[in-house]
């Protein structure tokens, strides 16, 4: 039993809908039989679990006039086209990752999110590291004139099942590699406050309400 078990049991349950004030009751229990079993000597330590944060932190809330002087800082376009796709689709981060050019229908101006990057499965090849959504919902979302004309150099004359979205190291791109193409455009354009992925998803929802 190693650090990287205990971490995919969190985020097994996770997915499953609990929330991490919820797992650490559960991370209680398991500790109790992790304890034993290192006293019997069945196990040699009691690895370490993954981080839990039992008080949800409000996100930044970012206003368009803000989004767009955030995408003013990336350096490479691919990355600044996916902030802008996630932003105004209000897309989960593994749901913008799973992305396929057949997802797409420039024609009528339509993407269907019905797949995601696993966190679990994140680290095997495309697409075995595919899942279905969240919430496993497949919904066909309406996308901007302005939006077919950023993605059409990723979806035409593609492999349909391709991911969208490939990395220097010709892959899919990872989280982490946009996380860090995000933080790095916030610090470029001088802001202060703390941007993740999420940040991007909740604005847009918040700006619908």
């Amino acid at each position: 039993i190693t650090r990287r078990t205990l971490a995919l049991f969190v985020d097994n349950l996770r997915d499953s809908g609990l929330s991490d004030n919820s797992i650490k009751t559960v991370k209680a229990e398991v500790n109790n039989v992790l304890n034993i079993a290192c006293e019997y000597e069945l196990i040699t330590s009691v690895p370490k679990w993954p981080k839990l944060v039992p008080r949800v932190k409000k996100k930044t809330i970012l206003k368009p006039e803000d989004v767009n002087y955030l995408l003013s800082g990336f350096k490479n376009p691919q990355y600044k086209a996916m902030a802008l796709v996630q932003y105004q689709l209000a897309l989960r981060c593994g749901e913008l990752l799973g992305l396929r050019p057949a997802a797409f229908d420039l024609v009528n101006r339509t993407v269907m999110i019905d797949r995601q990057v696993n966190r679990i499965t994140r680290g095997d090849k495309w697409p075995n590291c595919l899942s279905p959504t969240k919430n496993r919902i497949s919904r066909k979302l309406p996308i901007s004139a302005e939006l077919v004309e950023i993605v059409r150099p990723y979806v035409e004359f593609r492999n349909p099942e391709a991911p969208l979205w490939i990395s220097d190291t010709l892959g899919p791109v990872r989280e982490t590699s946009y996380n860090l193409a995000l933080k790095r455009a916030a610090e470029a354009v001088g802001f202060v406050e703390k941007i993740s992925s999420h940040c991007l998803r909740a604005s847009m929802l918040d700006f619908l309400v």
